[in-house]
């Protein structure tokens, strides 16, 4: 931290920082914008319920402003969710959004998957990303 004019300290932010920041931005502004969507809840309405003009409210969608808790916690009784599957995809959380896959790509992954009624395909699918992944 470096102190500024007077004692207000003034917060450095890093290059891999503000990347970081960017990456979690973008994906809880898309898993917003997919919940909202899958609900049929106009982006005017979200943005009332969420105390914020249109304008501020497609910026938190798109990745472009940082969402205050008190917003995703008012988006959570908007959409009728827990906060847990906020964050969460049957039962699957994504903590780690550092890493190299695009959020764009998770968000995607995400939507689609859940579209999928077929259970039986639903679980061919995550055995297939097993193989594939290193983690599992």
């Amino acid at each position: 931290m470096v102190f500024g004019p007077g004692t207000a300290p003034i917060r450095l932010i890093t290059p891999q920082y503000y990347f970081a920041m960017t990456h979690y931005n973008t994906y809880i502004g898309q898993r917003l914008k997919i919940l909202r969507e899958d609900r049929g809840i106009p982006a005017q309405q979200a943005a009332k319920a969420l105390g914020v003009s249109l304008d501020v409210y497609h910026q938190s969608e798109i990745g472009l402003r940082r969402i205050p808790v008190s917003e995703i916690f008012a988006a959570r009784k908007l959409l009728n969710i827990s906060i847990e599957d906020f964050f969460t995809h049957d039962g699957l959380y994504i903590p780690d959004l550092d890493n190299d896959i695009a959020c764009a790509d998770i968000s995607d992954l995400i939507h689609y998957f859940s579209n999928i009624k077929d259970i039986q395909r639903r679980r061919s699918l995550i055995d297939q990303i097993k193989d594939a992944s290193s983690v599992f």
